[in-house]
Protein backbone atom coordinates (compact mmCIF):
# COMPACT_ATOMS: atom_id res chain seq x y z
CA UNK A 1 0.00 0.00 0.00
CA UNK A 2 0.96 3.64 -1.11
CA UNK A 3 -0.01 6.66 0.30
CA UNK A 4 0.36 10.19 0.25
CA UNK A 5 0.12 13.30 2.96
CA UNK A 6 -2.97 15.62 2.00
CA UNK A 7 0.34 18.37 1.93
CA UNK A 8 2.24 16.09 -0.59
CA UNK A 9 5.13 15.96 1.86
CA UNK A 10 5.22 12.69 2.85
CA UNK A 11 4.68 9.15 1.25
CA UNK A 12 4.69 5.91 3.24
CA UNK A 13 5.26 2.73 1.63
CA UNK A 14 3.91 -0.45 3.55
CA UNK A 15 3.90 -4.04 2.72
CA UNK A 16 0.93 -6.33 3.82
CA UNK A 17 1.21 -8.35 6.55
CA UNK A 18 2.22 -11.93 6.20
CA UNK A 19 2.14 -14.97 8.63
CA UNK A 20 5.79 -16.33 7.86
CA UNK A 21 7.60 -12.92 7.56
CA UNK A 22 7.84 -9.16 9.00
CA UNK A 23 6.35 -6.23 7.71
CA UNK A 24 8.04 -3.29 6.39
CA UNK A 25 7.52 0.43 6.48
CA UNK A 26 9.29 2.79 4.27
CA UNK A 27 8.58 6.96 4.83
CA UNK A 28 10.06 9.97 3.08
CA UNK A 29 9.13 13.06 4.46
CA UNK A 30 9.93 16.06 2.39
CA UNK A 31 12.08 19.04 5.11
CA UNK A 32 13.10 21.46 2.27
CA UNK A 33 12.62 21.25 -1.05
CA UNK A 34 16.04 19.67 -1.73
CA UNK A 35 16.56 17.39 1.41
CA UNK A 36 14.33 14.70 3.01
CA UNK A 37 14.16 12.40 5.90
CA UNK A 38 14.18 8.99 5.26
CA UNK A 39 12.41 6.23 7.82
CA UNK A 40 12.50 2.10 7.23
CA UNK A 41 10.86 -0.07 10.08
CA UNK A 42 9.72 -3.63 10.29
CA UNK A 43 7.13 -5.49 12.15
CA UNK A 44 7.47 -8.84 13.55
CA UNK A 45 4.57 -11.44 11.97
CA UNK A 46 3.21 -12.05 15.08
CA UNK A 47 2.76 -8.18 15.88
CA UNK A 48 2.42 -6.77 12.40
CA UNK A 49 1.68 -3.44 13.89
CA UNK A 50 4.04 -3.21 16.11
CA UNK A 51 6.99 -1.22 13.71
CA UNK A 52 10.57 -0.86 15.53
CA UNK A 53 12.85 1.78 13.63
CA UNK A 54 15.96 -0.16 11.60
CA UNK A 55 16.67 2.87 9.43
CA UNK A 56 16.50 6.67 10.19
CA UNK A 57 18.73 9.43 7.97
CA UNK A 58 18.40 12.37 5.78
CA UNK A 59 19.08 12.79 2.26
CA UNK A 60 19.74 15.43 0.06
CA UNK A 61 19.84 16.67 -3.61
CA UNK A 62 23.40 17.35 -4.37
CA UNK A 63 24.12 20.69 -6.08
CA UNK A 64 24.07 20.52 -9.94
CA UNK A 65 22.21 17.14 -9.84
CA UNK A 66 18.49 16.98 -11.85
Amino acid sequence: MVSVSSDGKSIVFLSDPQSAGPRFRLTYVVAHPDKMALTFEMAPADKPDQFKKFIEDKVRKLSGAN
